[in-house]
């Protein structure tokens, strides 16, 4: 069936139903399927965010959540036909449908790349200098998020935000910030305060990710 063709067959009859002609268990296990290729990839890459979070700097994020879904788009081309496509569909829904394919697409390989390159993988504690801390500002102040913007990476100044509890968030002694982003020269320049401590695992494809927070590192090891 073509996009086209559900698209009709939803205008002249709006109420879902099966085919009483076809066995129903074949029809639930299909409909099944469909839900998860569509929903799948989208739990599996939050599975991988939250459990895997990798250590990424802003081109990093670039290539490795939007790389995947431009390629998905232009692997559409080769790979679904035009004639999969009503002739009364215009370029532009065609070129959002295939955006959307390959966004689900990419939203299964993002998942399963982070779940592979972090899965069982060795943790090592690592001691990142500390640049600036600052909160989030929600409707309710419960919901208020804290962050310490840390240099992850000993050859790079560039920051990477790591959420921390309230109580540590008071203790540590680094300049506030209330811009939500900082220009990089800014942030380049900024002096080290201190050392935080994290647990870091070792990440099989190359990427690190962050597995905890310990605490503010002992001034011996500074």
């Amino acid at each position: 069936m073509t996009f086209g063709a559900a698209a009709l067959g939803r205008r002249n009859n709006r109420k879902f139903h099966f085919d009483p002609t076809r066995p129903l268990w074949l029809q639930i296990v299909k409909l099944a399927a469909q839900m998860c290729a569509l929903l799948g990839g989208g739990v599996l890459s939050l599975v991988s965010m939250f459990k895997y979070p990798m250590l990424l700097t802003g081109t990093g994020y670039l290539i490795v959540f939007l790389g995947p879904i431009a390629l998905g788009f232009v692997a559409s081309f080769f790979f679904i036909p035009k004639r999969w496509f009503t002739a009364d569909m215009s370029v532009f829904v065609r070129l959002q449908a295939r955006l959307g394919l390959g966004a689900l697409g990419a939203a299964w390989f993002i998942g399963a790349f982070g779940i592979v390159n972090g899965y069982a993988t060795p943790v090592a504690v690592q001691d990142a200098p500390m640049v600036y801390k600052r909160t989030t500002t929600p409707s309710d102040p419960k919901q208020m998020g804290f962050y310490v913007g840390t240099r992850v990476w000993p050859s790079s100044r560039n920051v990477y935000e790591v959420v921390v509890r309230r109580d540590l968030y008071d203790r540590l002694d680094v300049p506030v910030v209330k811009a939500l982003h900082i220009p990089w020269q800014q942030v380049g320049a900024m002096p080290d305060r201190g050392l935080l401590r994290l647990t870091v695992g070792q990440g099989r494809l190359g990427i690190n990710w962050l597995n905890g927070v310990v605490g503010e590192a002992p001034p011996a090891s500074r």
